[in-house]
């Protein structure tokens, strides 16, 4: 009996952590729209694209992960400009990147003023 339960535990820790692992990118964006964010969370829903995981139109913040746990960093970043690049002028992207926790700080920032 104690097996099946062992074999849970172990199923959850190993999906806990490629969840942990997976790599986020944040981004600022001038003058972002709610089309263009809207146009970004559309095209991330195709195979092998970076997701949009937050935005935040009045911080001008965008947040991808991998939609491929594996991929590292500048796999994604590279996959994240790609994607950008059709719906934003590159020019207003701001290089520095985010964590997520910047990003949902800087977007209740905004909200507030």
């Amino acid at each position: 009996m104690p097996r099946p339960i062992l074999l849970l535990f172990l199923f959850t820790l190993l999906a806990c952590n490629g969840l942990m692992a997976q790599e986020t990118i944040g981004l600022r964006v001038d003058a972002l729209t709610s089309a263009e964010r809207d146009s970004l969370v559309s095209l991330s829903h195709h195979a092998g694209d970076p997701q949009v995981i937050y935005a935040c139109v009045p911080a001008g913040i965008l947040v991808f992960a991998s939609a491929e746990p594996t991929a590292s960093r500048e796999v994604l970043r590279t996959r994240v400009f790609a994607a950008l690049a059709p719906v934003l002028a590159i020019g207003r992207i701001d290089p520095a990147e985010l964590t997520l926790h910047d990003a949902e700080s800087a977007c209740e920032t905004a909200r507030g003023q």
